[in-house]
């Protein structure tokens, strides 16, 4: 959940006069932004150097804000949805494919060696 945010800029004037803050921003001393978290009443941003993560800056819901979300997330989470069945969609997945491709292989397997003895039957006669 603390990768969903990429970037928040903090002012009315979005150029001109707003704060940009973005992951991977090298901020505070060599600090790094490492997370920017949406909270029920704040934006929480979060910096680390080396292993320690501290937090940094708090913006309430009330300033104006712009938020730029991590859509490589929300391709894995719509990819992963799909694959796994749990998007609702009625369409196969991969538990479907876990359970029937061996039923589908032994089928088709049991149809070529009926139809191999069956030829071979027929020739004899």
């Amino acid at each position: 959940m603390s990768k969903l945010i990429r970037k928040i800029s903090i002012g009315k004037n979005y150029k001109n006069d707003a704060m940009h803050y973005a992951v991977g921003q090298e901020v505070y001393g060599g600090h790094v932004i490492c997370d920017i978290i949406e909270e029920a009443d704040k934006y929480s941003i979060y910096i680390k150097k080396k292993n320690e993560v501290l937090p940094w800056k708090d913006f309430n819901k009330n300033m104006a804000v712009s938020v730029e979300y991590n859509l490589e997330y929300w391709q894995m989470v719509e990819f992963l949805k799909h694959a796994t069945g749990m998007c609702g969609e009625p369409h196969p997945n991969l538990f479907w494919l876990i359970v029937f491709a061996p039923i589908v292989s032994y089928t088709i397997a049991t149809i070529k060696n009926k139809t191999k003895k069956w030829k071979v039957f027929t020739t004899l006669l």
